[in-house]
């Protein structure tokens, strides 16, 4: 006899499928964490947003980027 058990593999297949459920229960916890952390990030980049938009750095933000931009195509337009 197979240490009390009558058929080995009977077990074998439940065991598969106890493997198969613990795989898909970690693989669902894996997705939600990765759900919350993205919805978290998401957050606090929208307030952050609201932040900057509220302190009026928005628009001197904007300024700088546009003279950065600026500085590049210049120095481009050397190099030709």
């Amino acid at each position: 006899m197979y240490a009390g058990h009558f058929f080995p593999e009977e077990d074998d297949k439940f065991l598969e499928r106890v493997r198969a459920v613990v795989e898909e229960e970690e693989h669902q916890a894996m997705a939600a964490a990765e759900i919350d952390a993205a919805r978290g990030a998401i957050a606090t980049a929208g307030e952050s947003r609201k932040a900057i938009q509220s302190s009026g750095l928005h628009s001197k933000v904007q300024v700088m980027i546009k003279m950065e931009r600026v500085k590049v195509t210049k120095m481009r337009a050397r190099r030709i």
